[in-house]
C-alpha cells in the first residue's frame, strides 16, 4: 500500500485551510490552522510507520491473513 496517496491530500488540506481561513500576514493564524486534520489510533499508527501495519492489524483491528 503506497501510503503517501493518503497522506499527501491531508497535508495539502492542513496547508489550504490556513490561506483559506487566515489573512495573507497573520502569521498567529496560519500557526493555528497549520493543522486542520490529524489523524489518531491505528490510522495514526500506520501514516506514522508503513512498516508497522502488520502490528496495527494484529492488535487493533480485524485483519485478513
Amino acid at each position: 500500500i503506497d501510503l503517501q496517496i493518503a497522506r499527501k491530500p491531508i497535508q495539502q488540506i492542513n496547508q489550504k485551510a490556513a490561506t483559506f481561513f487566515c489573512k495573507e500576514n497573520d502569521e498567529m493564524c496560519k500557526q493555528s490552522f497549520a493543522v486542520a486534520i490529524s489523524l489518531i489510533g491505528p490510522l495514526h499508527d500506520i501514516f506514522e510507520n508503513p512498516n508497522q501495519i502488520n502490528s496495527v492489524c494484529e492488535t487493533m483491528l480485524t485483519c485478513i491473513k
